[in-house]
């Protein structure tokens, strides 16, 4: 299956094309200092959650401050949005 490529901004300002997989989702997650989305499998028995920190968020700042709390409380302000369209890049960053 191919992806069409898009641009992707790299958290240090590079420019890349890469394939990237798009979906949509009806269950949008806001919370502080970042949204997301909730990818349900196997009818709804696991989910995968997405976050994106804030544009002004390093992405090792974000991950630091992330604790069990944190994401009890966003998962307890998850509502169910209109479907939105989500995009995220094919390959995984550490």
């Amino acid at each position: 299956m191919a992806f069409p490529e898009r641009i992707f901004y790299s958290e240090d300002g590079s420019i890349s094309k890469l394939e990237m997989m798009y979906f949509e989702e009806n269950d949008y997650i806001e919370c502080e200092n970042a949204v997301g989305f909730v990818k349900y499998y196997l009818g709804g028995r696991y989910a995968f959650i997405g976050l994106l920190p804030d544009e002004e968020l390093l992405l090792k700042d974000y991950i630091s401050s992330l604790s069990g709390d944190y994401l009890k409380k966003a998962l307890n302000r998850f509502i169910s949005k209109a479907s939105r369209r989500v995009g995220f890049c094919s390959t995984m960053v550490a």
